[in-house]
Formats: structure tokens, C-alpha cells, sequence
């Protein structure tokens, strides 16, 4: 893992010498949210990705991959991390605020959550992202993915795209957020977040 802190450290820098400038928060603050949905989304990867008491479709090797770039000419930066775990839609029943993921689904599908029902998968993450789900406990936590999409609809442009299991999720700023179920797995979670500089 230390290639990742390396990598990590050298997108924070761009990102930080960029000059993250918008609308309602002082530069630092929004800098220091833009950090901690970076923090959270990598935490949330390494705690809950690989629990030891359920099955994933690949050997459970407990690692994650991420990559950033910035493009100087566009003054754009992405962010990804993918993982071979759980998946965002099977884990969320083993979540903190499982019941707040329960009423979403309700609003949104008039029906209960079953975490084996693939048809279900883009609901899922958005109830995930909407709601904040950490299996941790702590209050604080489990709230990465909400960050990263409310800031990019806040405070500057750009867009979220996560893919896990079956579903899609994507957020884009001036944009009402999108869903869907796709026919193919991927086994894992796949999030990438762009934000214009």
C-alpha cells in the first residue's frame, strides 16, 4: 500500500497547488472537504471491502487500487479506487443506518432492500450515497461517497461515477442524479470522481 500513499500524496499536492477555489466555503474549508471524501472514500474501501463473514466473487486479497491525474490544459482532476470486494450493494445490510437505507428503498421502489436481488443494484448505491452507509458504527464515518457528491454539486464542477455489483450511479453538477442495473457484473467497486480545478 505504500505505492497508493505515494500516489495519493502526489494527487493531494496537484490538487492543493491548484488553488481549489467556489462558491460558500472559504477555499480551506472546501479543501479540507475535498480531502476528507478523498479520506472516507479510501477508508470506507479498506474497512468494509473484505469483511472475513461474507463471500466475494474473487479471492479476498484485501487491497484496492487508486490513480489521479490532473490535467494542466483543463485544470481537471480524477480520482479513482476500485476493489474486488463485497460490493456496495451486498454489504449495505450489514451497515450502520441499514434502516435509513430501508425507508430510501421504500420511497424509491415501494419495496423492501434484498441484497441478492442484482435488479436492485443502482437503487442500492444511491440509497448508499443518499444515506451514508459505514458497518464501522461510528457516526462520523460512512459518509465518503455523500461527500464527493455533494461537492461536486456545491462547490465546483464535475462528476461521480461509481460501478459495483450490477449498478451504476452517477452525479454530475447541474444535473439530477442517474441510476441503472446493468447485465453485467463487476465484481467490485469501481469509483471515479472528477472535479474541475
Amino acid at each position: 500500500m505504500a505505492m497508493a500513499s505515494e500516489t495519493l500524496r502526489e494527487v493531494i499536492s496537484l490538487a492543493a497547488s491548484a488553488a481549489v477555489i467556489g462558491v460558500g466555503q472559504d477555499p480551506l474549508s472546501q479543501f479540507r472537504t475535498f480531502l476528507t471524501a478523498i479520506g472516507e472514500a479510501l477508508n470506507n474501501t479498506s474497512d468494509h471491502a473484505y469483511p472475513q463473514d461474507l463471500d466475494t466473487k474473487l479471492p479476498n486479497i484485501g487491497r484496492w487500487w487508486i490513480t489521479g491525474a490532473v490535467d494542466p490544459a483543463t485544470r481537471r482532476l480524477t480520482f479513482s479506487v476500485y476493489d474486488q470486494g463485497v460490493t456496495i450493494p451486498r454489504a449495505i445490510p450489514y451497515g450502520r443506518r441499514r434502516d435509513e437505507v430501508q425507508r430510501f428503498m421504500q420511497k424509491l421502489i415501494r419495496r423492501g432492500y434484498d441484497a441478492d436481488d442484482t435488479s436492485l443494484d443502482g437503487h442500492a448505491i444511491a440509497a448508499a450515497v443518499r444515506v451514508g452507509v459505514s458497518g464501522t458504527g461510528h457516526s462520523y464515518r460512512g459518509h465518503g461517497l455523500g461527500l464527493m457528491r455533494d461537492y461536486i454539486k456545491a462547490y465546483r464542477p464535475g462528476r461521480l461515477r461509481i460501478i459495483s455489483r450490477n449498478g451504476e450511479f452517477m452525479a454530475c453538477t447541474g444535473r439530477k442524479d442517474e441510476f441503472k442495473t446493468r447485465s453485467v457484473a463487476l465484481h467490485g467497486t469501481f469509483v471515479e470522481w472528477t472535479v474541475d480545478l
